[in-house]
């Protein structure tokens, strides 16, 4: 199956973002800024043409993490407050008690 850029980048003037009240993130121009400046090469993004590969992925959870980090702060996972212990430190013999604990703390 062929797909027009065009179609892609039916959102280039920001209607999208306006109409829906919604974030949108162009990650085929970050991409292809970095194949056109020499960086990195399509198949770095994407292992088949069409699905992203580790490289790809990378790059949309960091875009993802800048607009939450500008826009939602209180989201960001490195300053959001821990309601319960880290996996590591649950008692794997009986980590209802630690759930519980935090299941009641406000």
């Amino acid at each position: 199956m062929r797909r027009a850029r065009a179609r892609g980048g039916e959102d280039d003037d920001g209607q999208l973002e306006q109409a829906h009240q919604v974030d949108v993130i162009d990650t085929w121009g970050i991409m292809m800024a970095q194949v056109n400046a020499g960086h990195r090469t399509l198949s770095d993004f994407l292992k088949d043409g069409v699905h992203l590969a580790a490289e790809g992925n990378n790059i949309i959870f960091e875009e993802i993490m800048k607009v939450v980090r500008n826009k939602y702060p209180d989201w960001d996972p490195v300053k959001m407050r821990m309601h319960g212990p880290w996996w590591r430190d649950l008692d794997l013999e009986h980590p209802e008690t630690d759930l519980l604990i935090c299941a009641n703390k406000p």
